[in-house]
Formats: structure tokens, sequence, C-alpha cells
């Protein structure tokens, strides 16, 4: 009842400006959506409110429409402007809620923004070690957010000429910019990319078909995204958290089974391996961070709860692929090692 009375039913999400994800709410709103507890005209109604939320995420800002992931929330209600910092902890849910999202209802949209989230995860997250790095930040070299920003000249001069007005209808890029100062407000000129007009949209209005929209799109993005790598990356938080790696490594594994994507199992189990290996200390406690080559500072509860759960979902992973009873075992004494931590 009290997240109805906060639903924002245009926009998605929660309350008003700024609007954070929120993901544990949508998972919440998920979990009563699929309880046979509820009448079937609720959980109807509960599902919608997480659904619209994802999509309406999806198309604003707050998505990165050329790298994947999402930004830690928005400054706006209507998820355009984001705040562009990235988090390993919102990656890791957002993936978690698109796959529920799917075993309720299956879509393709779920597939593409768990792809994409992965993707983002892959390239800009993943240690050497195939453990998961904190966050990147949301200042760059030329100020905040400017590694996301495009002029309207940047965008013409990479594109091809007759891509040039179907990207800038796509994702709402404008002469004078579409991204305003902070706190004055007025235009500096750049754009931030968010979704203007559907593919379904921008084929009735130029005439084309939707899979050739989305070819010119796709292609576009990437090489948008290929520019954009040439440029200085965000600082990045090298810290390799217990908690939140825990929640990446059960996102993975249960996105895994529902997007039949074995790859995905095979990141999450080497993550969770590497930190069976770095994060005990010699009394069998472990630590809850890891950071250029030494872990420290003792493991909270929260911290061995979600590396529990991270676990437990790749032994129902490995379970629903039909691992060998050895790994099936060890996943489980892991899990038993925590849990006994966890309950000292």
């Amino acid at each position: 009842a009290e997240l109805r009375e906060l639903f924002d039913s245009q926009w998605g999400g929660f309350g008003f400006a700024p609007k954070f994800p929120a993901v544990p709410r949508l998972l919440f709103l998920l979990d009563q959506a699929r309880s046979p507890a509820n009448p079937k005209a609720e959980c109807e109604e509960l599902f919608a409110m997480a659904d619209l939320t994802l999509r309406r995420m999806w198309r604003g800002g707050i998505h990165d429409h050329l790298g994947g992931g999402f930004a830690r929330y928005a400054t706006d209600e209507q998820w355009i402007v984001p705040h562009f910092e990235k988090m390993l902890v919102d990656q890791a849910l957002l993936l978690l809620a698109a796959a529920l999202a799917h075993e309720i209802r299956p879509d393709p949209f779920y597939r593409t923004m768990a792809e994409d989230i992965v993707g983002c995860v892959r390239r800009d997250f993943t240690a050497p070690e195939s453990c998961f790095w904190t966050s990147l930040d949301a200042d760059s070299e030329e100020g905040e957010g400017r590694y996301y920003l495009w002029t309207e000249e940047e965008v013409r001069r990479l594109l091809p000429e007759g891509d040039f007005g179907l990207f800038c209808a796509a994702y709402a890029i404008l002469p004078g910019g579409n991204f305003g100062h902070e706190l004055t407000r007025m235009q500096t000129g750049q754009n931030i990319l968010y979704e203007a007009s559907t593919v379904a949209e921008l084929s009735r209005r130029c005439g084309l078909r939707s899979p050739e929209v989305e070819k010119r799109l796709a292609r576009d993005r990437a090489v948008l995204l290929e520019a954009r790598s040439q440029r200085r990356p965000p600082n990045r938080d090298d810290k390799v958290l217990m908690d939140w790696n825990g929640l990446m490594i059960g996102a993975l594994a249960r996105a895994s089974t529902v997007f039949e994507q074995p790859d995905w199992r095979l990141l999450a189990e080497r993550a969770a391996l590497f930190l069976q290996k770095a994060l005990p200390d010699p009394k069998g406690s472990w630590r809850r961070r890891y950071c250029s080559g030494a872990a420290g500072i003792p493991a909270l509860p929260g911290d061995y709860a979600a590396l529990l759960w991270g676990v437990m979902e790749l032994h129902r992973a490995a379970a629903a692929a039909g691992a060998r009873k050895k790994q099936l075992r060890d996943w489980l004494r892991c899990a038993e090692t925590l849990a006994g931590k966890l309950k000292e």
C-alpha cells in the first residue's frame, strides 16, 4: 500500500526527484507478483509497477545507451539527467530484477536489458582476478559526466550523413544541447543520450522498416562507443567488496539459467572461487575488502549473507546445468562455511 502511494504511474519509480532505482522495492513487487497468495488482479498491478519502472529507466539518460549499465540515480523525475557514477551494486540488483521479471513474464526486453548490464560489468567492472570492482566515478577529466556527453557537431562528424538525423531524433541530440548545468540549468551545448523516440515511432516517421532502423542505430551506437573509448575514462574505485560481489555472483548465476547464458555462470564461478582464496584470514574468518593484492577489514553479517546467497544461486544454476556432483558439493560446503560465520 505504501509503494502504491509513492509510485509514479507516468514515469515509474517512487516519489519525486532525485529518483533512485530503488531496486529492492522492485524485487519486493516482483516477489509479490508471483505469489499465489495474492489475487490475480493484484499480481498484475504489482508486476506492472516494476515493469514500467524498468522500461522508463531503460529509455532515460540514467541508462548508458552506448556502454550499457545504469548510473546511480537521476536528478529528475523522468530518469533523463543522471548522476553519472556507476555502482556495482546497482548493476547486480537490476540484472536480478530483469531475470526475475523474465521468469514471471518472458519478454525480449528483459533479455536485452540483462545482456546490456552484463556487457557493462564485463568491460568496466571485472578485475584481472575475475572479481568485481566497486564503482566508476561521476567526474571525468573535463568535468562531471563529460565522458558521457556529446555535442551535435561531434555526433555529426562521426556518423554517416544518412544516419545523423535518425540518430539525433532517436536520442534527443539538439544543436544547443539538451543537458543543463546542475545549478543554473543553463544549456551547456552538451547532450546526454536518452531514448526520445522508439524504433516503431522512428520507423513510421522516416518510412523505414523497424529492422532497418534497429540495425542503423546499433551501428551508430557502436561508432560512438568506439570514439568514447578514446576519451580518458572516469576514475575507478578498484576495491573489491565481499557483499557487492556476492550480489553480482548471485545475479549472474540466476540470469545465466533464466536467459540460457552458461558463460555468465562461469563469470560468477570465477569470482566466487577467487573470493574463497583471497578473503578468509588464517583463523577462518573472512575480510570484507580486497584491494591492491591485500584483504582487510573483518566481514560484517551483510557480507556473509550476500555471498551466501550468491553461492546458493551458483549451486542452483550449476544443478540446472547438470554440473558434476563434486562441484555441487563444493558450493554447498562453501555455503555452510559462510552460514556458520554468519551465525557466529
